[in-house]
């Protein structure tokens, strides 16, 4: 009878703990990320999908985060609708971005571009929810 009083403890106590968020030095993303070309999708129960290796006749761009605040795409300022600002803030897991000279998207309908989420980065991995929070992509640090 004590053995199930301390489970039933246990799992109570469990079931209140709460997610620790993870927390990221705004230093460690620095640098040029060049993408796998692996994601994964957000599927309609609200679960991710396995991780796929997309085959594309389209270069994605590597992303490149600067010391001052920039966000380069392939090495250049790309400010046009459906991709984020060229400049950036990271707080805590989220990347905000802003446009320096913001285009004229009023006909255009895009995913949102200029808030992403971080889900991992280490020295060599970046994960990024994107579009939306739609689609995980990775990337590996090349310099």
């Amino acid at each position: 009878m004590k053995n199930l009083l301390v489970y039933i403890l246990l799992i109570f106590n469990v079931s209140f703990c709460e997610k620790t968020e993870t927390i990221i030095d705004n230093s460690s993303i620095i640098g040029k990320w060049q993408p796998t070309y692996e994601v994964q999708n957000l599927q309609p129960d609200g679960t991710w999908s396995e991780w796929i290796t997309i085959n594309t006749f389209v270069a994605v761009p590597t992303y490149e985060f600067t010391k001052d605040g920039r966000f380069l795409q392939d090495g250049k300022v790309v400010e046009t609708c459906c991709n984020p600002g060229s400049k950036y803030k990271l707080v805590g897991q989220k990347l905000t971005f802003e446009y320096v000279n913001a285009p004229d998207c009023k006909t255009v309908k895009c995913a949102d571009a200029n808030t992403k989420t971080i889900e991992l980065l280490d020295r060599k991995n970046l994960i990024l929810i994107e579009s939306g929070d739609r689609i995980k992509n990775k990337y590996r640090r090349v310099q």
